[in-house]
């Protein structure tokens, strides 16, 4: 079931590859997540629920692949690959379908937001819902985006790869995945 799983979502990628035109000199959100080896797992969640082609003209705060192995470990996974990971999520989604949907597009800002008005506002309001924003410090590390679930550590902005501009939006890279219920 697993192999099958990857090995659909491998022709969803390479479909929605032929899809979506990108340049070289134009990186776009897609073609950026798609580019990077951080990104897989966040990858084949934006293909599995079909929210590639919504990705224009927002910000996205991208989860890492290490995110989604926390959250997937946090929810009880058992195989951490990323092959495991991408599995385990799609059951969570089998069992309460639109799971998935509701995490991405928790993650996702209409319009470019970049770092200073994420602080300077206290709060993001996303397609999914609104998280909070804590900075105690000066420093990008301390910058906390505080979501639904109290129990779970709170994600921060990787350093050094935030206000990422591309052609149609922003992205912010995070540490952790951000839940927009408590899990």
């Amino acid at each position: 079931m697993r192999r099958r799983v990857s090995a659909l979502l491998a022709a969803a990628l390479a479909m929605t590859l032929v899809a979506i035109p990108s340049s070289a000199d134009e990186p776009t959100i897609v073609s950026t997540v798609v580019g990077s080896d951080d990104f897989d797992i966040l990858e084949a969640a934006v293909l599995y629920t079909g929210l590639a082609g919504a990705l224009d003209g927002v910000t996205v705060f991208a989860p890492t692949d290490k995110a989604f192995t926390e959250l997937a470990e946090d929810l009880g996974a058992t195989d951490l690959s990323e092959n495991g990971v991408i599995d385990f999520l799609v059951g969570v989604d089998a069992a309460s379908p639109g799971t998935i949907a509701a995490v991405l597009t928790y993650h996702v800002a209409a319009g470019e937001v970049f770092s200073g008005q994420v602080v300077g506002d206290g709060e993001v309001t996303t397609l999914g819902g609104t998280f909070d924003v804590f900075a105690p410090g000066k420093s990008v590390r301390s910058i906390q985006l505080v979501d639904n679930d109290p129990d779970a550590r709170n994600p921060k902005f990787v350093k050094g790869a935030i206000d990422i501009e591309v052609s149609n939006g922003v992205i912010h890279v995070i540490d952790r995945v951000l839940r927009p219920i408590d899990l």
